[in-house]
């Protein structure tokens, strides 16, 4: 298991999978784990990062992993339209074009 992450990693995380769903419902990202398939990353990860990161976490679970990947953060801010300022921050639109 690792550690506990910090607050400001959680809210990273958070960000990453409100991204990753915003580009689900404008239709230019199929779904996670298709992004993960596409880039290397684990689906099984990065859905039970989902559950305790995700729009609606599962009160009470536990993630055995302590927050997205910076990997993917670039992954997303690199290859989709999603504000790397926004992604780390909070700050300015999540989108950067449309």
């Amino acid at each position: 298991m690792s550690p506990a992450p910090s607050e400001t990693w959680k809210a990273t995380s958070r960000r990453f999978f409100a991204a990753v769903a915003a580009l689900v419902d404008a239709g230019r990202l199929a779904s996670l784990s298709a992004f993960c398939g596409d880039h290397g990353f684990s689906a099984p990860r990065y859905r039970a990062l989902r559950l305790a990161y995700g729009a609606t976490p599962k009160e009470g679970y536990v993630c055995p992993y302590s927050g997205v990947e910076v990997d993917a953060l670039v992954v997303l801010a690199s290859n989709y339209p999603v504000s790397a300022s926004w992604l780390l921050t909070g700050r300015g639109p999540m989108l950067t074009r449309h």
